[in-house]
This record gives structure tokens, sequence and C-alpha cells, in this order.
């Protein structure tokens, strides 16, 4: 079996590589904007190297994640985060091939009590959400058949995610201010590249039916939390960890008190029975994420160099 990976850079593209190399022969491409050869801004590029490559799957986790730069660079997020995408999934169709494509808890308003499904109504409140949101549509529209994983607070030691930064302001010794009203289930992107490993495993068993599996899927680890006690939890493992130094001047405020050019979700959690159901895939706690990474990172040798 053949298999695309777009964005192979990232921090779940790294993982990608890793996990998806047990199914097949994996060709990683990144965007061309990190300096390789899958220039989203170009769809007739990205159609020829799609059409030399003839994959089977097409994995799509590339994306324009600058959240708050989004707000003021409309086009460049749609672009990539939604015009790319229904180039990828057109061409899915022509060629026959499963596309997963990965999307975000930012397609909701935030606005609801209980964990999201996947037939709950979207209202994206940013740019970056509504971006995603068209791009989850743009696959839906193509008919072709996929993958499309919403998750959430993904984390890794590598690049740049909330666990890296809080780390790095964590060696510096300064007060930390982190909202305690939004919350979420951090979800490290190992965990992410399993579940999607899983996932393909089982559509190439099933022969027949494959149909099915098609559609919206939401993943991220069991438990609830929110951004206060994540760094919290961070900083009290990494300390014991020998890691850093001394737990940091951790204050905790609202998301009125938060500066930032784009709204955020309050509330992302997601209801995975789907996943569950489909896939027998649930994830463990979110400890035992931070717990993992923090573990990971340790036996780097960039830390804290590079960091």
């Amino acid at each position: 079996m053949k298999i695309l990976l777009l964005g192979a850079s990232g921090q779940l593209g790294y993982e990608l590589r890793r996990s998806l190399s047990i199914l097949g022969a994996v060709t990683a491409v990144m965007r061309r904007r990190e300096g390789s050869d899958a220039d989203f801004t170009d769809t007739d590029a990205l159609r020829s190297l799609i059409l030399l490559e003839r994959p089977h799957v097409i994995v799509n986790a590339a994306a324009y994640t600058a959240v708050d730069l989004a707000e003021s660079e409309p086009e460049l997020a749609f672009q990539i985060n939604a015009r790319a995408v229904r180039k990828i999934a057109e061409l899915a169709y022509e060629l026959g091939a499963l596309m997963v494509h990965l999307s975000t808890d930012y397609v909701f308003s935030g606005k609801n009590r209980a964990p999201w499904t996947e037939l709950d109504s979207t209202q994206p409140i940013s740019v970056y959400g509504r971006s995603k949101l068209a791009g989850e549509q743009a696959v839906l529209e193509s008919r072709c058949a996929h993958f499309i994983l919403r998750v959430q607070g993904l984390y890794s030691p590598r690049r740049s995610n909330f666990f890296r930064t809080m780390l790095k302001l964590a060696l510096a010794q300064k007060p930390i201010r982190v909202v305690d009203d939004q919350m979420v289930a951090p979800t490290p992107v190992r965990w992410v590249a399993d579940a999607i490993n899983c996932m393909l495993a089982r559509w190439l068993h099933e022969q027949s039916g494959r149909d099915s599996y098609s559609g919206i899927y939401h993943l991220a680890a069991s438990g609830q939390t929110n951004w206060y006690e994540f760094a919290k939890n961070i900083f009290q493992q990494a300390h014991m960890r020998g890691l850093i130094n001394g737990v940091p001047d951790l204050q905790a405020i609202s998301t009125e008190e938060f500066i930032a050019a784009a709204q955020r979700p309050k509330f992302s959690l997601f209801n995975c029975e789907k996943i569950r159901q489909d896939f027998d895939i649930v994830l463990p706690d979110w400890r035992e994420g931070s717990a993992l990474v923090l573990d990971e990172l340790k036996e780097a040798k960039d830390w804290p160099v590079g960091a």
C-alpha cells in the first residue's frame, strides 16, 4: 500500500511517519513554506504531486494553525485549510484513495454544556475555526472515502505547542498567567498517530463494507481539565523529573483577561463514543499523556538546549 503523508514536518507528521510505516510505503512531504515540495498555495503543483504518487491513502496532517495570525491572514488560512484540502479530496476521489484529514475542536462555538458529538451543530468563532470547517465540508462534498478526525489540545516534545511553551516559560523563572475557564482534554500526538494506524489497519482488513467507516470522528484523551490545571501538572511533573529547577509562579486568569486576536472556545470536550464503537479506540487519561511526553522529553538530547 502506498501512503502519501502531507505535513510531515509538523509534530503530528513526525509521529505519523513512524506509525504509518508499519502499514506500507510512506512518501512524506512538507509544505513548501516549510522548505519542501508540497505547496499548499499552488493547487496545480499539489495536483501534480498527488497524480505522480498515485497513493492508496492520503493523510493530510498539514494545516495553517496560527490561530491569532489567521484573523489578519484569512486568505492564506482558507487557502491552506480549505481550498487546498478540496483539491486533495477531489483527487482522492479520482484515484479511489482514502483520505485521512485532521480537523479541530475550533469548529465548535465552545458554548456547550455536554461533550460535543459528531452530530452537534458547528459554529466556529474564529477565522481559523471557519477555515477548518470549510476544509471538512470540502472533504465531505468530494465524495471520497474519508476519515475526518477532530482532535484537540495536541502536544509533543517537538515543535511549537502549549506543552513546550510552558516549559520554556518555566526556564525563564517568571510569573506565568494561564486561563482556567477553557475546558479541554490535552492529547499527545503520539496517541493520535497510533489511533490513525489502527483506523487504517481496520479499513485495510475490511475488504467489503469500507464505505460504512467514512465519516467524522472525535478523538481526545480521556478525562478533562483546563489549561491552568494542565500547566500546573506539567510544572509539577517536570520538576519531579529534574527538567526544571522549581515550580514557577503560576497565576490563573479568565478568558476575558487573556488578550488575543482570536476567540477561543471555552468548552472543547469531545464525546468519543463513535470512534470507540467503530474502531475500539479509547485513549488513556490526559495525565498519563503528560507523564509520557515528559519522560520522552527527559530522554531527548536537546533539552534544555534548543528548548
